[in-house]
């Protein structure tokens, strides 16, 4: 008797190990083994035919973005040609445009229905100059989606979508063996070398865009990030900034610009000096805690946060309740500093985190959309 029950305890003692060892594997497999895998996007990153390919880097670093999508194709084609919408929907996804829908279509041959619309519909609304961003690609109302893109007009676009092709010295020989320096697209070409998009000297700029290649441009171009500029429009009926990114507006601020007889000065100038917070002091006014203060005439002139001037008067015209000719901004009052808008909006410290040093600042008495060259 006691033989067997030791026999019964030896059975039951091993059950219980087995069953130890199930609940482990369960709990492994469950729990612990997906986090020790790649990440689910890792096996899906790359395109069935790209394997080995020379732009296969680029490539995969687009879908690890999120910009490309291997998911919904897993063929990526790569020799074949990038149509012209295509092309330009995945550079509105690349510059992180927000789609739009508006009530007309932009272009006649794109219809509000079709795949591409709605991203380059976002991308014609946060155009500074949509004509400009698209000069030598189409016409204001014709964008032929479906034809082919060819080298030059895919460079051209990226240039002029991250803002490098503005006030770039232009070699008088040119660098390349098949772009000449009266060509259509020498500036952004030049720009695009560069900026790294490609180091050869031949372009073959009227070839084909391919999407191997043209994936390797965009890709290529993200690491470098675009130009910042600052508009400020003294337009009846406009009165504000723009902060620009390229070729796109990102934002736009009402401002109080100055009074009749103290008007804000036009021209093109730059961020000279920043300054978190001073003392405002003129012939008749002396105001303190003046605060995200970008100076770009001396110490005179400046964008700055206006907190003793009601919301209400920005964006309106400043011939009577102006400014003594700097830019301001909605500047939240000392009390409401810190607190959430709307007491506490302030478009001063925006404005003022996001511009750097240096960057360049054009104040126009023009529509901005019209002044943008």
């Amino acid at each position: 008797m006691r033989e067997q029950s030791a026999v019964a305890i030896r059975k039951s003692a091993w059950r219980h190990l087995l069953c130890g060892l199930l609940v482990a594997l369960v709990t492994w497999g469950t729990l612990v083994a997906p986090f020790l895998a790649e990440p689910t996007w890792a096996e899906g990153a790359s395109y069935s035919d790209m394997a080995g390919h020379l732009g296969e880097p680029e490539v995969n670093d687009l879908a690890a973005k999120g910009i490309l999508d291997p998911s919904a194709n897993p063929s990526f084609q790569p020799d074949s040609p990038f149509l012209r919408g295509n092309f330009l929907a995945l550079l509105a996804k690349a510059s992180g445009i927000t789609p739009a829908q508006p009530a007309k279509a932009t272009f006649t041959d794109l219809p509000l229905v079709s795949l591409d619309s709605a991203p380059i519909e976002g991308m014609a609304a946060a155009a500074l100059d949509p004509t400009r961003f698209l000069a030598g690609i189409a016409t204001p109302s014709q964008l032929a989606p479906s034809s082919p893109l060819t080298v030059a007009q895919g460079l051209a676009l990226i240039v002029r979508s991250r803002g490098w092709e503005i006030g770039i010295d232009l070699p008088v020989t040119s660098p390349f063996n098949d772009v000449s320096p009266d060509y259509w697209a020498y500036r952004e070409i030049v720009a695009a070398q560069a900026h790294g998009l490609f180091f050869e000297t031949s372009v073959y700029p009227d070839t084909p865009l391919t999407h191997w290649l043209g994936a390797v441009y965009l890709d290529r171009s993200l690491a470098q990030p675009s130009v910042k500029s600052i508009h400020v429009s003294l337009a009846r009926y406009d009165w504000s900034l723009y902060m620009v990114e390229g070729a796109f507006i990102v934002r736009t601020l009402p401002v109080l610009t100055g009074q009749t007889g103290m008007e804000t000065p036009t021209g093109n100038y730059s961020v000279l000096t920043k300054v978190p917070v001073t003392t405002m002091v003129g012939a008749d006014y002396s105001v303190p805690n003046v605060r995200w203060c970008l100076f770009f005439i001396g110490r005179v002139y400046a964008i700055h946060g206006n907190y003793w001037k009601p919301d209400e008067y920005f964006g309106q015209d400043p011939s009577l309740s102006g400014s003594h000719g700097c830019v301001g901004l909605i500047q939240p009052l000392e009390r409401d500093q810190g607190k959430a808008p709307p007491a506490g909006r302030d478009d001063a410290k925006i404005v003022y985190d996001w511009a750097e040093e240096g960057t360049p600042i054009t104040i126009t008495d023009q529509l901005i959309r019209n002044h943008f060259q």
